[in-house]
């Protein structure tokens, strides 16, 4: 059974202190409304500044936010960057297909500044790694 959201929301629990001390910047992408609404509800309750991006609920200006909660809404056409101040320092992610893993993953590291590294953490079941893996392998 695929417990991507479970994952994400045990991965940031164990983390958050670490994005706190370093002042991350956070765009977590998840499969459901109800995922993102309750992940975003839990660090509201923790303290965290987050907005959401969902079919439910879109608060304004949403990436400006230090934690940014979305489901695939938030995914097309999102340019997170430093022109407009919504620049990501993390992605996390669940991908329950390669397609999905690379159209999510691309939605860190935009812009022109090279004296940034922006981080990737992304859940996916096995299958979907086996298939990167070759695919990277091949070429």
């Amino acid at each position: 059974m695929w417990k991507g959201n479970e994952d994400i929301a045990n991965y940031i629990d164990e983390n958050k202190g670490n994005f706190i001390k370093e002042n991350k910047s956070i765009l977590i992408i998840m499969d459901s409304v109800f995922q993102a609404n309750s992940l975003a509800d839990k660090l509201k309750l923790d303290g965290f500044e987050v907005a959401e991006v969902h079919g439910i609920k879109k608060d304004d200006n949403p990436l400006k936010s230090k934690i940014t909660i979305g489901t695939a809404s938030i995914e097309v056409g999102v340019d997170p960057n430093d022109a407009d101040g919504t620049y990501k320092d993390i992605l996390i992610a669940e991908a329950r297909s390669s397609a999905q893993f690379i159209q999510r993953i691309g939605r860190i590291a935009r812009g022109k500044r090279t004296d940034r590294v922006s981080e990737a953490i992304m859940f996916v079941p096995h299958y979907v790694f086996n298939k990167l893996k070759n695919l990277v392998i091949k070429r």
